[in-house]
C-alpha cells in the first residue's frame, strides 16, 4: 500500500521538478534575449505555453522579442514552450 502511495506522489514530484526546470529556462532565456530580470512567480506554466503577468509594458517588450527570446529558449529545453502570453 505504501509504494502505491509514493509512486503516485513520485508522479506529481517529477511534474514539478520539469516545470521548476522550465521556469529557470524561460527566466534566464529572457534575461539573455531582452535584458529583463522576471522573478518565478510572474510566470505560470501551462503545456507548452509560459504566461506571464506584469505590466503592459513588460508584456509588450516580451512580444516584440518573442522570437528571440523563444529561439534561446529552445537552446536550453527544446520542444517545451512554443506560446509566450
Amino acid at each position: 500500500m505504501a509504494s502505491h502511495i509514493r509512486g503516485f506522489f513520485e508522479k506529481f514530484f517529477s511534474l514539478d521538478k520539469e516545470r521548476s526546470f522550465v521556469k529557470k529556462s524561460f527566466i534566464e532565456s529572457v534575461r539573455v534575449s531582452c535584458g529583463i530580470e522576471l522573478a518565478e512567480t510572474q510566470i505560470m506554466i501551462k503545456e507548452n505555453k509560459a504566461i506571464v503577468s506584469g505590466t503592459p509594458a513588460l508584456k509588450n517588450e516580451l512580444f516584440i522579442n518573442k522570437g528571440k527570446i523563444l529561439k534561446e529558449f529552445n537552446k536550453r529545453a527544446p520542444g517545451r514552450l512554443t506560446i509566450i502570453q
